[in-house]
């Protein structure tokens, strides 16, 4: 779409004064969209345009109509949490304020104050302890916040996280009843993709593994590098953006993902124990206040369980997908065989 399209659409939220169409920042994954900056008086803003008719075309070919319906969910998704969970009274870690949502048409427009604005920046690989760690911390305290133990009935929004229809994949605030862009049951095609395997047969049992822990939050759901942004102070490093697949599941899910995009198999042997161990102490950190000391105690021992879990669930994903990607590496392989022998166990 034309940057003068973008202009005369966006001049709906700001009637009096035209904005002006400064760059496009990134075309959106298969061509649905695309991220773009725009300036109103002295203020500028990112904008990102959904283009919601037509089927895109996937870089590795699943132009599927699961795929297009898969993707346009996500995108109601993203629009829900801006409506209605990014702005609540919860102690959330730095992300972009929604400014405003505009429907039309042929899509929509999510408006979104720009994170450069702030000293914020994407990069685009590090080799950085320091930022690895702002972000594991970023991590741990979104999950804190949204954190259920599922065995305490006076939970608020208990039946909500728990009890949502089965037929209804969406929370009743309108993010995935199973959070993760790779969740089991949103990925048909690429799960009849894989070869037999012992990971295969176990795939339902790993999903459920994961699906019936007592902690569950809300995970980001698609915590790569390329979702965080940076900016060199000691308070609020870190913001995250992309929330198309926040949904329900278990902390060590984003982990697993995040460790998987910043680091190869042999960093991952020397240094993923620590970086756990980590996670786990901020997470635990986060929640002193709302959780007793023998809770946050049964908290990291099941998630130090489900690590190896959430990894090999990942990696059943990424079988079908890309056989032959380089994340699947002896690491990974090393996680399954754990995850393995955790859920049959769990099965009995």
């Amino acid at each position: 779409m034309p940057g003068h399209i973008y202009t005369e659409l966006l001049s709906q939220y700001w009637p009096d004064v035209k904005p002006e169409y400064i760059e496009t920042i990134q075309s959106l994954w298969s061509g649905y969209g695309e991220l773009f900056r725009v300036r109103v008086k002295d203020q500028r803003f990112c904008v990102k345009y959904i283009q919601l008719t037509d089927k895109a075309v996937h870089p590795r070919g699943w132009d599927t109509d699961i795929g297009h319906q898969r993707k346009l969910l996500s995108y109601q998704v993203e629009t829900n949490w801006y409506a209605f969970l990014a702005n609540t009274q919860l102690s959330l870690p730095p992300l972009p304020s929604c400014v405003a949502l505009i429907e039309f048409d042929s899509g929509r427009f999510i408006i979104m104050d720009d994170l450069e604005n702030l000293g914020y920046s994407p990069i685009s690989e590090t080799n950085d302890r320091g930022k690895i760690e702002s972000t594991i911390e970023w991590l741990a305290i979104f999950h804190a916040a949204f954190m259920v133990d599922s065995q305490v009935s006076a939970v608020p929004d208990k039946s909500q996280l728990l009890l949502a229809p089965a037929s209804n994949q969406l929370w009743p605030e309108g993010v995935w009843r199973r959070g993760t862009y790779w969740h089991l049951s949103t990925r048909p095609d690429e799960f009849a993709s894989m070869q037999d395997s012992e990971l295969k047969q176990a795939a339902a049992d790993i999903d459920r593994s994961l699906n019936s822990a007592r902690f569950q939050t809300l995970v980001h759901g698609d915590a790569k590098l390329a979702n965080f942004c940076y900016r060199n102070t000691q308070e609020s490093r870190v913001a995250a953006v992309d929330f198309q697949y926040t949904g329900v599941g278990i902390g060590v899910q984003d982990l697993a993902y995040f460790l998987g995009s910043v680091m190869d198999s042999d960093q991952l042997f020397q240094s993923a124990p620590e970086l756990l161990d980590y996670y786990l102490s901020r997470l635990s950190a986060s929640l002193v206040n709302r959780f007793s000391a023998a809770d946050i105690r049964d908290l990291n021992q099941e998630y130090r369980r489900l690590f190896p879990v959430a990894w090999a669930d990942f990696d059943r994903f990424l079988a079908g997908w890309a056989a032959e990607h380089p994340k699947l590496n002896a690491f990974s392989a090393a996680q399954c065989n754990k995850a393995l022998k955790i859920v049959y166990e769990i099965k009995g």
